[in-house]
């Protein structure tokens, strides 16, 4: 009994542990994962045992609703509707998350670096970062998109370079703030090198803020993805994805009504519950916050 005590004790005092049961007791933060989660692992999964082309044209079941071996029907050009959906969620998964994942790693090696040394680099990464954030995200893709060749998804690394301010900032005064802390004056009398300091000491302490910074990002790339690919300077046909089928299926919504509302649904979700999730893990990490 005092070994189980003292094992809770001691947990307790852990604040990842704290910050987990936090998180777990909001419950729409909790079905918000598990209902990400699903839909996530179904694009991934299915597609291995659905087999149905998502780019094969059956002129004969053109919009046709739900067949034997068609459970969701076929869209206006008479191609299996849950395959484009299935392999649509790939490609939208892929852009969306490669756009945060570049700005994040980026984003939070310059962050740290301007907060932990400051001068002339924080000024120049500063200065860089404010322009980038005054440039519109629809012209910088379409800048990149007219560069590197329309169509191949590219516009995925102007949106990293999009989200990059907010990941900088975020960073930076993390580590602006942490620099004041004894444990970083005493690590540094110890001779303690910056590399140390930063590995041991600053990385420890940002994860808080970087984490909800993704989530926020992850739900913002989403969205813009859905923009982008409805604007059509996404990814070619017969290419699926999410954006496009939205799009694709405007002309036909009165015939063919789920061929825009499963996407545009599906992704309304994914947003919805990475908004949750994120303010989840807000409230788990920084529950001394006061948040309006």
């Amino acid at each position: 009994m005092k070994t189980s005590r003292a094992a809770l004790a001691a947990a307790s005092k852990n604040p990842r542990h704290d910050a987990f049961r936090r998180f777990m007791k909001d419950i729409p933060a909790v079905v918000s994962a598990v209902v990400l989660i699903s839909i996530v692992l179904c694009c991934l999964i299915m597609p291995i045992f659905y087999t149905q082309s998502p780019t094969k044209i059956h002129v004969d079941l053109v919009k046709s609703g739900p067949v034997p071996g068609h459970p969701m029907g076929m869209d206006s050009m008479g191609r299996d509707f849950l395959a484009r959906m299935l392999h649509g969620g790939r490609v939208t998964l892929r852009l969306a998350f490669s756009a945060v994942l570049y700005a994040a790693v980026i984003g939070t090696v310059l962050g740290i670096l301007s907060g932990y040394f400051g001068g002339v680099f924080d000024m120049i990464v500063m200065r860089i970062t404010d322009a980038l954030a005054a440039i519109p995200t629809i012209l910088l893709i379409t800048v990149i998109e007219c560069a590197l060749g329309w169509g191949q998804g590219y516009f995925r690394y102007a949106m990293a370079l999009s989200f990059l301010p907010p990941f900088i900032k975020v960073l930076r005064a993390s580590v602006m703030e942490i620099m004041s802390s004894e444990y970083i004056e005493a690590a540094r009398a110890l001779g303690v090198r910056n590399f140390g300091i930063i590995r041991r000491h600053v990385l420890r302490n940002v994860l808080s803020p970087l984490i909800v910074q993704l989530s926020n990002t992850a739900a913002e790339s989403f969205t813009l993805c859905t923009i982008v690919g409805y604007l059509g300077i996404g990814v070619n046909p017969p290419t699926p994805e999410w954006g496009r089928l939205v799009q694709g299926g405007f002309n036909f919504f009165r015939n063919v009504t789920w061929v825009s509302l499963a996407p545009g649904l599906t992704i309304i979700v994914m947003v919805l519950c990475l908004n949750l999730i994120g303010n989840g893990l807000r409230d788990a990490l920084d529950p001394n916050a006061n948040h309006l």
